[in-house]
């Protein structure tokens, strides 16, 4: 119900920080589903037109077959492909029967264009989980990583600054370049 989506969706850590006001209206916008054991979410190659959050199950996240992590209440799935204008990175797999909150990427670039300000703690999350990724990876602890940022825009700016801060070399590559008006996370002057 209203209640179990709301306090699914404040657990959150990429929303956490958001307005009661923005994250009241970002709840309108999502669409419950039912998730059952063993059923594909989302396929490594499809398009990514939804956001999903876990309110409640788990699932496996395997690239090109082999599971590189499992996610559960609070995450968000199939971010990576929804903020990069692209494709899935991933293919997703109930592991029990769960229950996911979809934000269709239309409504959702909507949502930030009225309020901008939710693509800061979205990419710090996206961060965060980049970092976790590459912590994980043995040869991050022997071999300098540089990362790049590609088409972001402040999105791009925010996710940069975050993996900065975590001790990443980071090459931010915009079209329009550092601080034009025309730089932007999505839409038409991207």
């Amino acid at each position: 119900g209203d209640a179990a989506r709301a306090t699914s969706l404040a657990l959150v850590e990429a929303f956490r920080d958001l307005p009661a006001e923005h994250l009241a209206e970002l709840e309108r916008l999502l669409i419950t589903q039912a998730v059952s054991r063993g059923e594909v979410l989302m396929r490594q190659g499809d398009a990514a037109d939804a956001l999903y959050l876990v309110a409640s199950g788990r699932f496996a996240v395997n690239v090109d077959g082999r599971r590189i992590a499992e996610v559960g209440s609070g995450s968000p799935i199939g971010e990576i492909g929804f903020f990069a204008d692209g494709i899935r990175t991933a293919t997703v797999t109930a592991l029990r029967d769960s229950i996911v909150l979809k934000l269709p990427k239309r409504e959702f670039a909507a949502f930030a264009e009225r309020h901008p300000i939710i693509l800061k703690p979205i990419a710090v999350t996206l961060a965060r989980r980049l970092a976790d990724m590459l912590a994980g990876d043995e040869q991050s602890l022997t071999h300098p990583r540089t990362l790049a940022v590609i088409g972001a825009g402040a999105f791009g700016g925010w996710t940069a600054v975050h993996l900065r801060r975590l001790g990443a070399d980071v090459v931010l590559v915009d079209r329009w370049g550092a601080g034009n008006a025309r730089s932007s996370s999505g839409g038409r002057t991207r």
